[in-house]
């Protein structure tokens, strides 16, 4: 499998105006300026951009190293302020319990991409395997949320579906936005 660019996955989320408007107008409704917002699979760091410039504190985490610098230097640049970003496993979050306000991620589909060449890639040897991972980083979601907040998925209607189950299943207060076509 071939590994996409931070700058190709960046070109693709910005290419979605719509996509963009929802997480922003969900990120108004769930948050204030100056709550903590969290994505542990930033990827690209797009999803931050758009919290960042809406004047919140951004912290994100992805396995790749490339995706992390790439994401430091978007939020800087587009999201009007400097953001926390680490590579690190969503699987297991550095970040203290309780912690953040609001959760926003675009989780790596199954088998569709790989976006890092690190030898610590989330690598699922099968696809129950990878749901066993999802499980794992939702649960970590969870633990770092604040009381009171929320988490947003920006998936596949695919995807959405067992991640819904996942959040339910972890009392994660979730909400959804679609991206038509995607895997």
């Amino acid at each position: 499998m071939e590994c996409i660019s931070p700058q190709e996955l960046a070109r693709t989320m910005l290419r979605r105006g719509d996509i963009l408007q929802a997480v922003a107008a969900e990120v108004r409704d769930k948050t204030k300026p100056g709550d903590k917002v969290l994505d542990p699979f930033c990827g690209s760091g797009v999803l931050l951009a758009v919290a960042s410039r809406l004047k919140r504190q951004v912290r994100g985490c992805d396995i790749g190293p490339e995706m992390v610098d790439f994401a430091s230097k978007l939020i800087a640049r587009h999201g009007g302020q400097e953001g926390d970003i680490q590579v690190g496993d969503a699987t297991s979050l550095s970040m203290p319990t309780s912690s953040f306000n609001f959760v926003i991620t675009s989780i790596p589909g199954w088998n569709t991409v790989k976006y890092s060449n690190a030898r610590e890639a989330l690598e699922a040897k099968s696809q129950q395997d990878y749901w066993l991972q999802m499980r794992q980083a939702i649960g970590e979601m969870r633990r770092v949320l604040k009381p009171g907040g929320s988490c947003m998925f920006v998936q596949s209607q695919e995807t959405a579906a067992r991640m819904a189950t996942l959040a339910r299943e972890a009392d994660l207060p979730t909400n959804f936005v679609m991206v038509p076509g995607a895997r």
